[in-house]
Order: C-alpha cells, then sequence, then structure tokens
C-alpha cells in the first residue's frame, strides 16, 4: 500500500507543510514498531526531532497506530477501526479487510493528544459506533481528544470527496499545535 498514490500524496503534503512523511510496508505487526525504534535510533542523521514523532492512522490501520502510541507526540486517527478492548467487531473487520488488530484495551492508551476524525455516511458496517462508543469513554478517562465529524463525509472521505468541507477537516488533522 505505500506505493498507493494517495499514500505518496499524503507524505507529500506532509513533507510541504514542513513535516516528516514516512511509507512503509508492514507484512506484520512488529514491522510498524521496528520502523519506529529505526526512526528514533537514527533520529539525529534522519533530521528528524524525536520528541515530535506522530502517528496517523486511516480506517483498519487505526489498531496498529494505536499500539504505536507511546512515546508520540500526537495521533490523527481518520474513520479509525477503533475500538475498547478490541472486541469482536474489530476482530471480524480485521478478518475480513485483513488488517492487523493488536489488542489495546483504553487503559493502555497514553495521555497523547489525539484527533479521531469521523465520516458521518461510512459505509463500513458498525464503523461509526465504534467511534461513537470510543470517544466519551476517552474523554471520560482524561484522555486529551479532539472529535472532528465530517457529517456529510463518506469512508476515506479525504481521499474520495473534494469540498471545502474536506479541506477544512484535513487541515484540522495537523498534530503541528498538538
Amino acid at each position: 500500500m505505500k506505493d498507493m498514490a494517495a499514500y505518496v500524496s499524503w507524505a507529500r503534503l506532509v513533507a510541504a507543510s514542513g513535516m516528516i512523511g514516512v511509507l512503509y510496508s508492514n507484512r506484520v505487526p512488529d514491522d510498524a514498531h521496528a520502523v519506529i525504534a529505526h526512526l528514533r535510533a537514527n533520529a539525529a542523521a534522519l533530521g528528524i526531532d524525536e520528541a515530535r514523532i506522530a502517528v496517523w492512522g486511516c480506517s483498519g490501520n487505526a489498531p496498529m497506530a494505536m499500539a504505536l502510541l507511546e512515546g508520540m507526540r500526537c495521533a490523527v486517527l481518520c474513520y479509525p477501526f477503533i475500538g475498547l478492548g478490541n472486541g469482536p467487531e474489530i476482530q471480524q473487520a480485521a478478518a475480513m479487510f485483513h488488517f492487523a488488530a493488536p489488542a489495546m484495551t483504553l487503559e493502555q492508551l497514553p495521555a497523547i493528544p489525539m484527533l479521531v476524525a469521523r465520516a458521518g455516511r461510512d459505509e463500513m458496517p458498525g464503523l461509526n459506533a465504534l467511534i461513537d462508543r470510543f470517544v466519551p469513554a476517552a474523554v471520560a478517562r482524561g484522555l486529551p481528544l479532539t472529535l472532528v465529524n465530517h457529517p456529510t463525509g463518506p469512508h476515506s472521505f479525504d481521499l474520495l470527496e473534494d469540498s471545502a468541507t474536506t479541506r477544512a477537516e484535513i487541515g484540522r488533522a495537523s498534530c503541528r499545535e498538538r
């Protein structure tokens, strides 16, 4: 997936905003942890401020992104398959769409700023119900969370819908000031 035009475009957008975007191939969950370890171990040589590493995960990549949050500056999770304790909905979606879903509980999440982007017209069965349960539970736990709700946006609205609302929501997803 790292060679898909959408992902390459995101990395270019990140770079144009003065940040560094890293795309990688992920065969198993340990690959993502290896990428983060490599970035941290080589931060100075790569021109990376280790204190400002963030993660962006969308859709089925969100469970893996959540497993990487320890030590991150912030996180952006767009239309994420995000659950409480990786319940059956997450496991069922992971099996259907072939994504890694490391077991995470709300208590395991570090208190870093998170932005969750919700697509009001998401077509993925049960996805918005997961977000709608996660957000109040995260707020009740005291996690610094911002919810962005694109009321008319479909799943992958940032890729599929070129509108003023979409552009505004993408702009709000920047971790620059978080």
